[in-house]
């Protein structure tokens, strides 16, 4: 009898032993769980408060875009910046230029044609010879104002690093036809600078450079002495003087074919300028 006690009593405490335990292991997968649960929850909510809190506190769009394009542009100065010893050119549209300056000559508007030099100048652009020329031409010749018309030689001969025969011509034939007074070309600054005395200067530069003289030149230059024998700046042996100097020049540079000065060199023409 009490051995079947005993034994039943062992029996039913290693159940109730097998019943906590698996109460203990339920207990504790079900704490894990929760816990997981709680975990993902946490995160969950954690993930959507930062969402909303970008949402509330984000930067615009429209101020993101400006911060993007203002660090593109500040880039690109400093890619600019590290181009060393490299000068850049500014682009100048020559055609429009052309374009407006041939209109400008034909209405002899130099004020207008001023105004456009000083725009290229400030942008420190450099155009092509052509419109040089134009300048010239309409502020110097068309337009009589021969210190602007310097200003415009000056720059282009800092730009230019050789002699343009055709624009020295025009500033020849421009001196030929107005007077001139004291310039930024004539660097002495000589109160008594004429036309006659800047006509020299520039035809000894042409001659200096070894660019090749045009018939334009001799003719303009001859042009430029009658004028200032007419006017007494200079006698009559600087007169001849300059004459015969231009007539070797003219056959220096293989010119004195041409009509124009075949008809400066004729003795008809000078006996009648000295009658004159």
């Amino acid at each position: 009898m009490l051995k079947n006690l005993s034994t039943h009593f062992h029996k039913s405490s290693s159940t109730l032993l097998s019943i906590n335990n698996n109460n203990l292991l339920r207990n504790f997968y079900s704490i894990g769980s929760i816990n997981t649960s709680l975990k993902k929850i946490n995160i969950q909510q954690l993930i959507q408060i930062n969402n909303q809190q970008e949402r509330n506190y984000g930067i615009p769009r429209r101020v993101k875009r400006e911060r993007y394009f203002k660090e593109q542009e500040e880039k690109e100065w400093r890619d600019k910046g590290k181009q060393k010893y490299v000068r850049q050119t500014p682009e100048v549209n020559n055609t429009f230029i052309i374009q407006q300056l041939q209109v400008l000559k034909l209405k002899r508007n130099w004020r207008r044609a001023y105004k456009l030099f000083k725009e290229v100048e400030a942008k420190r652009g450099r155009p092509i010879p052509q419109v040089y020329r134009l300048f010239l031409y309409t502020i110097g010749t068309r337009g009589g104002e021969m210190t602007k018309a310097f200003e415009v030689f000056k720059y282009m001969l800092k730009n230019q690093s050789t002699r343009d025969v055709k624009a020295f011509n025009i500033m020849l034939q421009a001196c030929a036809k107005h007077n001139v007074a004291m310039n930024d070309y004539i660097l002495d600054h000589n109160p008594n600078t004429n036309y006659f005395t800047t006509a020299v200067k520039l035809y000894n530069e042409l001659k200096q450079s070894g660019e090749q003289l045009s018939s334009f030149t001799i003719t303009y230059m001859a042009a430029c002495v009658e004028k200032a024998m007419k006017e007494a700046l200079i006698n009559e042996e600087t007169r001849s003087m300059w004459l015969k100097e231009l007539k070797a020049d003219a056959e220096d540079y293989d010119v004195i074919t041409n009509p124009h000065v075949v008809q400066l060199f004729q003795p008809s023409t000078t006996t009648e300028q000295q009658t004159a």
